[in-house]
């Protein structure tokens, strides 16, 4: 073999080397071998909404308790774009004064110890310092994370962090909204409500208030029949016909979280066939249950804690059923 053919394959065996070793690397990323994905918050003292990609995970827009949770989002999270968020609520004795806020998403492997979960985004706002601008400083930094390797910070990460950035919320005067924005993978399908109608409703609040008559004609009221259709239906005990309605909801959890198809459609039946048989079903007044929107303005629902709800006769126990809605070709379908 002369050396000019020699040096041909040498090259050819580099680059075959380097694509095997890019595809092993690819095949150890967090974010492709189920990745299991959740969002916590640390706050005392904040009224707020907590978002993920513009839908609200957790609120407290009244006490500002304390609190400190994590819960899972798998069902939230798509390839490309995606954005943590806070609106914040001034108190009227001290403004923003008493907000102390943290918003954090994580990652783990499915089934994985608790230990091994990575940070992926985290959003901090001290109401002290926000009057002079420093509000957000503790928040996580720009920078790259390579999921193939523990979400270390490195240069070429595939993962990347955008700044933390506060600005007037949209929903309210006087309210902010801290946004920090993360790009990734994941192993998800495009979630059907994403490609959902655009729904014409009002972000703000008082321009809801406003022309509320046309909004309840438009979007309230024939939304409230579909909670409506699905009440009458569990009270006739028809689960059956309840779950074809949930089916595209059911499904997609089922993805979401690595289970075999049929396994939320088993939970969601058990559950009610169970409420059905030891609580009284109730339904909440529509006139009394707030419009939430999502930020893309794709998803929607009624109430805060849930329109269809059980209860025992000594209303000590409340088991709510939280539906949310999105609208494709002018038909509403239970996505979450």
């Amino acid at each position: 073999m002369n050396m000019q053919n020699y040096k041909k394959l040498t090259l050819i065996s580099i680059i075959i080397s380097t694509i095997l070793i890019n595809i092993v690397k690819a095949d150890e990323s967090m974010l492709k071998n189920k990745p299991y994905f959740t969002l916590r918050i640390d706050t005392k003292g904040a009224r707020y909404e907590a978002k993920l990609n513009g839908i609200e995970v957790l609120r407290d827009v009244r006490n500002g308790n304390m609190l400190n949770t994590e819960v899972p989002v798998n069902q939230y999270m798509k390839s490309g774009e995606n954005i943590i968020s806070l609106n914040l609520f001034p108190k009227r004795d001290d403004g923003f004064n008493s907000a102390n806020i943290s918003l954090s998403l994580y990652v783990n492997k499915d089934e994985a110890p608790e230990s091994e979960k990575k940070l992926l985004s985290n959003i901090v706002f001290t109401g002290a310092e926000n009057i002079k601008g420093t509000g957000i400083e503790s928040s996580m930094p720009a920078m790259r994370l390579d999921s193939t390797d523990k979400m270390k910070k490195s240069d070429n990460g595939d993962v990347i962090v955008h700044s933390a950035s506060i600005a007037p919320a949209k929903i309210m005067s006087a309210a902010v909204t801290v946004s920090q924005k993360i790009e990734l993978e994941t192993p998800f399908p495009r979630w059907g409500y994403l490609d959902g109608d655009v729904l014409d409703f009002p972000e703000n609040y008082n321009d809801y208030l406003s022309n509320k008559d046309l909004y309840k004609k438009n979007i309230i009221n024939p939304l409230f029949q579909e909670y409506q259709n699905i009440y009458n239906l569990l009270a006739s005990n028809d689960i059956d016909a309840v779950m074809d309605l949930f089916k595209e909801r059911n499904h997609e959890y089922d993805i979401a979280y690595y289970y075999p198809e049929g396994t939320y459609d088993k939970k969601l039946r058990d559950s009610l066939a169970g409420d059905l048989k030891f609580l009284k079903l109730l339904i909440r007044d529509s006139e009394k249950a707030a419009p939430m929107m999502s930020d893309n303005k794709r998803l929607f629902k009624l109430g805060n804690v849930g329109m269809i709800y059980f209860t025992n006769d000594e209303k000590s126990t409340f088991n709510n059923y939280d539906i949310i809605f999105y609208k494709k070709d002018g038909k509403w379908i239970v996505s979450r």
